[in-house]
């Protein structure tokens, strides 16, 4: 008989006494056994929660599905997980929810921080104009106001972020590069976050720092204009 024919089948059975167990341990004993609809409904999610088992090898990568098919006597510890699960069947399908949720949740969060880190990689060899009187119209709204050290620190944040060889940069990295307070790093770091010109990423070593494609557009827009040498002034 097909290895799979046979462990259906035994998930299946041991469900079904699973629930029956956990049916008579609640049963109170004036009650009927088989003519209770309660019995039914217990061995039916008994079996679902024992059909559940093989989600639950995998989930905490367990070759045990596959080695049964060789060992005969790994048959008999998938017997007793199924039972297990099965007695306890709301609990467990309750925790595999859960457990499923939070794991899609993960790779969900993976798959952004890996499409986040390939789009870094891929602006910084891009060159891209297509924002750029955007940026200008919004720099050209505040013409009219002074500009502040701060500005001049910004544009040394960016352009370190930029022309490093390192596509992340950590605070302490950025701070001895700009020969900046770490504090005053994270300030300014904060306010180019708000600004979209610099992003975060959560890496091996901790959270890192990377410029934007909105930062590159802006940080050329002020190489390129007569404000650049403005906020030469305040270094």
């Amino acid at each position: 008989m097909n290895h799979i024919v046979i462990l259906v089948i035994l998930i299946v059975l041991s469900g079904t006494l699973g629930g029956i167990v956990s049916f008579l341990s609640e049963l109170n004993k004036k009650e009927a056994f088989l003519k209770n609809r309660n019995l039914y409904k217990s061995i039916l999610v008994g079996i679902s929660a024992s059909m559940l088992v093989p989600l639950f090898l995998n989930t905490i990568s367990s070759n045990l599905i596959n080695e049964s098919e060789t060992d005969n006597n790994k048959l008999l510890v998938i017997i007793g997980f199924c039972l297990i699960a099965s007695i306890s069947s709301k609990r467990f399908i309750q925790s595999m929810s859960e457990r499923v949720l939070n794991e899609l949740k993960e790779v969900k969060e993976e798959v952004k921080d890996v499409k986040k880190d390939v789009d870094v990689l891929a602006e910084k060899e891009t060159e891209d104009e297509s924002k750029i009187i955007e940026i200008e119209e919004k720099v050209k709204s505040t013409d009219n106001r002074v500009y502040n050290p701060d500005d001049s620190n910004r544009v040394k944040v960016l352009k370190c972020l930029t022309d490093s060889r390192y596509s992340f940069r950590s605070l302490k990295g950025l701070s001895e590069q700009t020969e900046l307070s770490e504090s005053l790093i994270t300030d300014l770091i904060n306010e180019l976050i708000n600004d979209k010109y610099v992003d975060q990423s959560v890496r091996e070593k901790g959270i890192r720092f990377f410029i934007t494609k909105e930062g590159r557009e802006f940080l050329h827009f002020y190489n390129t204009t007569s404000y650049a040498p403005i906020l030469e002034k305040h270094r």
